[in-house]
């Protein structure tokens, strides 16, 4: 049985074991008389339906494994890392060189890169908010009450970020459907997409570290 679910030994028991100077989680029954053995297992065998009970009401109100929230959080985090990569790179470098490049030569570079991204980027997302919605369904008691304390808030507002996000990429798509040249409203949309990044970025270990 794990560490969380431990039942504690009966009264008898930890009066006998305290008596003698052992340790009362240590083979007590062999030291109480049949009377106080029969209470013990009573006692033990309705302690472990309470315990029962709870995780049955556990599992009813929806709540998740604590064991599947490590294997989300990784999930997000490689998502994190390939979602923010990409926007550093079309802001930061591609950008950057764009000055050096013939316009003829970068728009066959940047037709290359989005129609590559274009064919990752969705799953990359699909990652990175399907595993969002499992951890912030784990945090849902903090986003109840955002201003409750410093992570509930500061959670509500990365949340809001990366809808923001989110909405940006729909924007985007819809832009493409035009088929019209708006490559300054892309730029602007790529400029606003890196700025929500770091905000997110500083919020994901602000959570953590501030407090008040």
């Amino acid at each position: 049985m794990s560490r969380d679910l431990y039942i504690p030994p009966c009264p008898q028991a930890r009066e006998r074991g305290q008596e003698r100077g052992r340790d009362s989680r240590r083979s007590y029954d062999r030291r109480l008389s049949p009377r106080e053995s029969t209470e013990c297992a009573a006692s033990a065998r309705a302690n472990l339906t309470l315990v029962r009970v709870a995780s049955t009401r556990a599992r009813d109100d929806g709540a998740m494994p604590t064991s599947a929230y490590p294997y989300l959080l990784l999930a997000h985090l490689f998502g994190a890392i390939a979602f923010a990569g990409t926007v550093f790179f079309e802001v930061v470098i591609l950008e950057g060189v764009r000055r050096h490049v013939p316009e003829r030569v970068m728009t066959l570079v940047e037709g290359g890169i989005g129609k590559r991204a274009r064919q990752v980027i969705p799953w990359v997302l699909l990652l990175l908010y399907g595993s969002g919605l499992g951890m912030a369904w784990h945090h849902r008691a903090a986003l109840a009450e955002p201003f409750a304390g410093s992570f509930n808030l500061l959670l509500t507002l990365k949340i809001t970020l990366a809808l923001s996000v989110f909405g940006h990429f729909l924007l985007a798509m819809a832009l493409r459907r035009r088929q019209r040249p708006v490559a300054d409203a892309y730029r602007r949309i790529h400029y606003s997409v890196f700025a929500h990044v770091m905000l997110i970025v500083l919020l994901a270990k602000a959570m953590f570290y501030l407090h008040w």
